[in-house]
């Protein structure tokens, strides 16, 4: 199951070995968003590529928040995106207690910079979820989400893209947790509303239909699960992306998956 952005891995590592010294908050919040996209990936290819780096990025990571606490004091809010990148590095190393150590004072100082509904504070909370989901720590995983979907949709409205990321990630704990029909309805709101906001053929409308047939085979709704996964395949491949990339991979194993168990009930 695939959360928002996925395969983000380079240029998210890019970005951050760049953030070595002071900056404005922009690269820092892309830098970091992109790093939680990728430390999602669960596929085996991407953890042997996260460990690789991940040592280095922790260091370069640190090296960046000494830096930003020099220049900027304790509790600026370019601070806290140092944090977030040191969060997402430590995470990467499979060190979620000091990830979250790290995003639960980035979240204070933004909190108190910027304000409760400002996107960067919805932002660490995705990370604190995801870092919880990593854990199995489910429950912890949905109240952050719950609580950074309360701020978004009093911040942005109902039909943000934004609010479709947050419920895309609240789908995978559903899934996670064998809570298929509650995995099934989040998915399908991030479908709506990026459908909506980005178009039929962006890369994240298309994972949301790939993880909703996920959801509706896992349901025994066989032929419809089929039918998502194959729109989601027609949309990957007018986009160039061949059987190796991670979102094809995983779509295709979807549908193997689930064409075995419509045999097997038919017989």
């Amino acid at each position: 199951k695939f959360d928002v952005s996925m395969g983000l891995f380079d240029s998210s590592r890019k970005l951050l070995l760049q953030a070595t010294v002071p900056a404005g908050a922009g690269g820092a919040v892309d830098a970091n968003r992109l790093l939680e996209a990728g430390v999602v990936t669960n596929l085996p290819t991407k953890k042997a590529a996260d460990a690789e780096g991940a040592g280095d990025d922790l260091a370069r990571a640190e090296d960046a928040l000494r830096a930003q606490r020099a220049a900027l004091g304790l509790d600026h809010p370019d601070v806290a995106q140092a944090l977030c990148n040191v969060g997402g590095a430590c995470k990467r190393l499979g060190r979620c207690d000091e990830a979250l150590a790290a995003y639960e004072e980035a979240l204070r100082i933004q909190r108190a910079a910027l304000g409760d509904e400002h996107p960067s504070v919805a932002q660490t909370r995705i990370s604190m979820g995801i870092a919880y989901r990593i854990q199995r720590r489910y429950d912890q995983a949905l109240k952050v989400y719950e609580e950074t979907l309360r701020t978004q949709r009093a911040a942005l409205g109902a039909d943000h893209q934004d609010i479709a990321q947050t419920r895309n990630g609240m789908g995978v704990v559903f899934d996670r947790q064998g809570s298929y029909s509650k995995g099934l309805e989040a998915f399908r709101d991030a479908l709506r509303i990026w459908r909506a906001t980005l178009g039929d053929s962006h890369p994240d409308t298309s994972v949301a239909r790939a993880n909703m047939g996920d959801m509706l085979g896992r349901l025994g709704r066989h032929e419809e699960a089929l039918e998502a996964c194959d729109d989601a395949m027609r949309a990957y491949r007018a986009a160039g992306l061949s059987d190796d990339h991670p979102y094809v991979a995983d779509a295709l194993k979807t549908i193997a998956r689930v064409r075995a168990a419509h045999t097997s009930s038919s017989e």
